[in-house]
């Protein structure tokens, strides 16, 4: 009888509005991972395409998968910032997504026809997957090897278009047309692998089904909302608003935006800060953050989803693209906006924190 009660008692506590909440964020983690995944599987389907026979067209395939696939990922950046499976002690966030790269720690650049891994036999004669991960930040935190953006790098080449992206030809992926063309597409084709690998893993730990992982320790845990929230805070008040807006807005120079070579660091933004606010708003259960706010102090509730909203608006209409808003005037105090506007949020956020 009392192992019953025990067992009642239990099932109860699993149906409080806040484990019903945290139990559908760690559900929708998995689905957010998994949808990244498949979506990198693609990308790198399409990269083998390519570098079995490259042409053009097929270079243009594989950039516009990748820009498919990287907004995909961006909305999975809210699960970050809590020691979460992504970016805890063994987390794979910096070979996944690290920024800005030197691109000549990987490749000739304007200037330097014989820099990067891949024009020195000498020093790197073997390219393969436990090389590039381990030369990833070594030396140099700019020294990034793999990843979202060495791939980006590797599709587009360097931009010095004020009106477009890089404009790199399919040509620097044949033998006979530039030096090394064998590495460059050993190297593209490792680095893709390795991006779709290392989403997996993250996937798989956020798998409900899997048992002993990440994802039965997360919704068993007394503090996962406290985490949820924090990251919130911190996504929106400072990596997001300070590290990835305000310090390219700041010293306004291009290397310093996320994807500076595709020319698509808005969409970056967006979909990143989609993260935020479906993590706020989006009902996971049938119960929302902002619900469980609410309970607390309704009109902070009403206050954050109105800012949210705003945000997600003012995003939308972001001036692309990026690498020029921060030159014009009226741009910039649009992404000036924005970035108070999420200082603001964090904000608020951080008061609800005290409430929860």
């Amino acid at each position: 009888m009392f192992q019953l009660l025990i067992t009642l008692l239990l099932a109860q506590a699993q149906l409080t509005p806040q484990n019903l909440y945290i139990q559908g964020y760690a559900q929708n983690a998995f689905s957010q991972y998994l949808k990244a995944s498949e979506e990198a599987q693609t990308l790198n389907q399409l990269v083998k395409n390519f570098i079995a026979n490259p042409t053009q067209d097929k270079l243009e395939a594989a950039k516009a998968q990748w820009i498919v696939a990287r907004k995909i990922y961006s909305q999975t950046e809210t699960y970050r910032f809590f020691d979460s499976p992504i970016d805890d002690a063994d987390g794979p966030e910096g070979l996944i997504n690290a920024w800005p790269i030197d691109e000549a720690y990987i490749d000739s650049v304007k200037g330097k026809s014989n820099s990067g891994i891949i024009n020195d036999r000498l020093g790197y004669p073997v390219i393969d997957k436990e090389t590039l991960m381990s030369l990833n930040e070594k030396n140099g935190e700019k020294n990034i090897s793999t990843g979202w953006h060495a791939i980006e790098f590797l599709l587009w080449g360097q931009d010095f278009s004020t009106n477009g992206p890089g404009a790199r030809s399919f040509e620097d992926y044949v033998d006979g047309k530039i030096p090394n063309a064998d590495r460059r597409r050993l190297y593209l084709s490792v680095i893709t692998e390795l991006l779709v690998a290392h989403i997996q893993f993250v996937a798989v730990e956020w798998n409900p089904a899997s048992g002993n992982n990440y994802y039965a320790s997360f919704v068993n845990a007394p503090d996962s909302l406290s985490k949820v929230v924090e990251s919130l805070r911190f996504f929106a008040g400072e990596e997001l608003s300070i590290e990835r807006m305000f310090v390219a807005y700041d010293m306004q120079d291009q290397e310093d935006e996320h994807s500076c070579f595709s020319d698509t660091t808005h969409y970056d933004l967006y979909y990143n800060y989609l993260g935020i606010k479906n993590t706020l708003l989006q009902k996971f259960n049938g119960i929302s953050l902002v619900s469980l706010i609410a309970d607390k102090d309704a009109a902070l509730a009403s206050q954050i989803e109105a800012q949210a909203i705003a945000i997600d608006v003012a995003l939308f209409q972001f001036p692309a693209p990026f690498d020029q808003a921060i030159f014009i005037d009226s741009s910039r105090e649009t992404i000036k906006l924005i970035i108070d506007s999420l200082q603001v949020l964090a904000e608020s956020v951080e008061q609800a924190k005290a409430n929860l």
